[in-house]
């Protein structure tokens, strides 16, 4: 369970990243 949160914590800083490239 410990490793599925923090693939999904990566995720989420992925996407923000991604969308401030983005916006950027």
């Amino acid at each position: 369970m410990e490793s599925s949160r923090v693939l999904y914590i990566r995720h989420q800083e992925n996407l923000y990243g991604i969308i401030v490239r983005v916006r950027y």
